[in-house]
């Protein structure tokens, strides 16, 4: 018996960047998160040289998309949803 999917939880932030996208990229975001929290397993990147109260935030991309997020064992905690020209501006 396969193992249950990560159950996916938005900040209010990432909510609101995910309201604001084009409803068809919103889509590819949100069924590659679901395809994620399936494959947990997927290797992704950890952001470095963050404050310490972002400490192990991860970036998944999706075409020119990242979505920032905490990985644990029972979710993944979407922080932010941008296009990689503006993610990382405000986040330090």
């Amino acid at each position: 018996m396969p193992d249950a999917p990560l159950k996916i939880e938005f900040t209010p932030r990432a909510a609101d960047d995910v309201e604001r996208l084009d409803p068809v990229v919103a889509n590819r975001i949100i069924n590659k998160l679901v395809w994620l929290s399936e494959h947990p397993e997927t290797k992704v990147e950890r952001l470095v040289g963050m404050p310490a109260r972002l400490d192990g935030l991860l970036k998944y991309r999706v075409g020119v998309y990242r979505v920032l997020f905490w990985l644990d064992d029972k979710a993944l905690v979407i922080y932010r949803v941008g296009h990689r020209s503006e993610i990382y501006k405000d986040i330090k």
